[in-house]
């Protein structure tokens, strides 16, 4: 679905959370220009969105790295878990099903996009593509 909405980032998906870890690691010395937000899945296989937040979190903290921005998608809604996500570093969250239209004011809400929004549901985004 974030392919689908024609952000003007390129969109590199991972199938689970090791593959998340696995493109932070990848990106290490382009970290904070290429990787400008970061979109999990609490209930991603191998680590959990959770697990994969802390390990951005510490990564970034270690290598000295801006933070950058982080969704956390969940089915759980409950004030435990959500507190639970912010605190461990997740900018925002959104609770399963998504929309097109949530998505949209989500990114727009953390500042990874900034456009007039008149609506009214994993991956990597990373550089702007034709950015001049």
């Amino acid at each position: 679905m974030i392919k689908d909405l024609n952000l003007n980032y390129n969109v590199v998906l991972a199938s689970d959370g090791l593959d998340i870890i696995k493109l932070a690691l990848q990106y290490d010395k382009n970290y904070n220009s290429i990787i400008k937000g970061i979109f999990t899945d609490e209930n991603m296989d191998y680590f959990s969105g959770s697990e994969a937040i802390q390990f951005i979190r510490k990564l970034e903290k270690v290598k000295n790295y801006q933070k950058t921005k982080i969704v956390s998608m969940t089915c759980y809604d409950d004030m435990k878990t959500t507190e639970h996500i912010i605190k461990i570093g997740a900018d925002c969250i959104v609770s399963k099903p998504l929309t097109r239209n949530i998505l949209l004011n989500t990114f727009k809400k953390i500042g990874l996009i900034n456009i007039d929004l008149n609506v009214g549901s994993s991956g990597f985004l990373d550089k702007k593509k034709n950015s001049e």
